[in-house]
C-alpha cells in the first residue's frame, strides 16, 4: 500500500520545485504510456488464468449482476449526494466537468499554460483537456482506444501467444508501469498549486465521497441476492470489496468457500475493468461515477485514466477514496459475512 504514495510523493516534488513547461508533455505521454501497459498485463494475466476463463459460463452471469447493481447503486447515491449537496455552494467543480461534454464554456478566461476557468465559476480550474474544454472529447476518445486495444490484445494474447514463464512476469510489468504512473500523477499534484486550497474548501466531502460509494454498492448487493438466488450475506461481501478483488476474493473464499470466492473474484476485477473502459460514460451520470465505481482501485490501478479524463482535483479525491476503501474493505467484508 505504501509505494503509491512514494511514486506520487516524488513526482509531486518534482512538480513542485522543478516543473518546466517540456515537462507538460512528458508527464502526458508517459501517463497514457504507463496506462497501457498496466491494463495489457492485466489482460495477459485474466486470458492466461484458465481456471478464471472455464468459470465464466457457470458463475459469470451473477457476478454481472451484481457488478451492474453494486456499480449503479454506487454511482446513483453518488449522484443523488452530489446534487443534494455539493452543488449548494461547495467548490466540488461539478458545473464545469458537465460542461466539458457539452461545449466549451462561453468566454473561457486563461489562468496559466493549459488552464482554463470560466469567469463566472466560483469552482477551481480543470486542467483543459482532461475533463473540460475543447480538447476533452478527443482525449477521452483517444484514451478509450488506447485502453480497449490493451485490454483486448493482452487477454487474446495470454489466452494463447504468452509462454507461462512471461505471463508470471506480468505482475512486475504492473508493478513498473505503475510506479511511472504515480509519478506522473504526483508531478501534476505539485504542478497545480491551487489544488490544495481546492482540498480545503472541499473538507468533509471528500471523506464522505467512500462512504456514500460503498453504502450504494451495499443497497446495489442486497437487490442482487434476489435475482442470482444467492444469500444477501454473500452478495453483500461481495459488492463490499469495492473493487478490491485480490483482498476480498481472499476473505469471502476463506468464510463462505471457494465458489462465492470466485465470485467475489470475478464481479470486483469487472469492477475495476468497466473503471477503465466506461469513464467517460459514467460521467455522463454523475461527476463522481468513476470514483465510486473504482472504489478502492482509485488510489492505484484506475487513478491514472481518472486524474486524465476528469483532472488534477478529481485525482485528489479519488486517493482519499481509494485510501479510505482499502482500509474499510478487510473490515466491512468479514463483518457482512457474518450476518448470516
Amino acid at each position: 500500500m505504501w509505494y503509491p504514495f512514494v511514486g506520487m510523493g516524488l513526482g509531486f516534488l518534482i512538480g513542485y520545485f522543478f516543473w518546466r513547461p517540456w515537462l507538460h508533455r512528458v508527464v502526458d505521454r508517459s501517463l497514457n504510456i504507463s496506462l497501457a501497459f498496466v491494463i495489457f498485463a492485466l489482460g495477459g494475466k485474466l486470458g492466461a488464468n484458465q481456471e478464471l476463463i472455464g468459470s465464466l459460463g457457470t458463475i459469470g452471469w451473477q457476478s454481472l449482476v451484481l457488478l451492474v447493481l453494486a456499480t449503479a447503486g454506487s454511482v446513483g447515491l453518488l449522484a443523488v449526494f452530489e446534487f443534494g449537496f455539493l452543488l449548494r455552494g461547495t467548490a466540488l467543480p461539478v458545473h464545469s466537468q458537465r460542461d466539458g461534454f457539452a461545449e466549451p464554456p462561453a468566454g473561457p478566461e486563461v489562468t496559466g499554460a493549459g488552464w482554463a476557468r470560466d469567469k463566472n465559476s466560483a469552482a477551481p480550474p480543470i486542467l483543459d483537456g482532461a475533463g473540460a474544454g475543447p480538447e476533452s472529447g478527443r482525449v477521452h476518445h483517444t484514451l478509450t482506444v488506447v485502453i480497449m486495444a490493451s485490454l483486448i490484445g493482452g487477454i487474446a494474447l495470454g489466452r494463447w501467444v504468452l509462454p507461462g514463464d512471461i505471463v508470471a512476469h506480468l505482475g512486475l510489468v504492473i508493478t513498473i508501469a505503475l510506479g511511472l504512473l504515480y509519478v506522473g500523477v504526483g508531478v501534476s499534484f505539485g504542478h497545480n498549486k491551487q489544488i490544495w486550497a481546492y482540498l480545503r474548501q472541499i473538507g468533509w466531502i471528500a471523506l464522505m465521497i467512500p462512504v456514500v460509494a460503498l453504502a450504494g454498492s451495499l443497497l446495489g448487493g442486497w437487490a442482487a441476492a434476489y435475482l442470482i438466488d444467492t444469500p444477501v450475506h454473500t452478495t453483500l461481501a461481495v459488492a463490499g470489496g469495492m473493487g478490491y478483488y485480490s483482498l476480498s476474493a481472499v476473505i469471502v473464499a476463506e468464510l463462505s468457500g471457494v465458489r462465492d470466492g470466485t465470485l467475489a473474484f470475478l464481479s470486483n476485477l469487472m469492477r475495476e475493468l468497466v473503471t477503465f473502459v466506461l469513464t467517460p460514460v459514467l460521467l455522463r451520470v454523475s461527476s463522481l461515477g468513476p470514483i465510486g465505481v473504482g472504489g478502492a482501485t482509485t488510489m492505484d490501478t484506475t487513478l491514472g485514466p481518472i486524474v486524465r479524463l476528469m483532472g488534477t482535483e478529481f485525482g485528489i479525491l479519488a486517493v482519499i477514496n481509494g485510501s479510505v476503501l482499502t482500509i474499510l474493505v478487510p473490515l466491512v467484508v468479514p463483518l457482512l459475512l457474518g450476518l448470516h
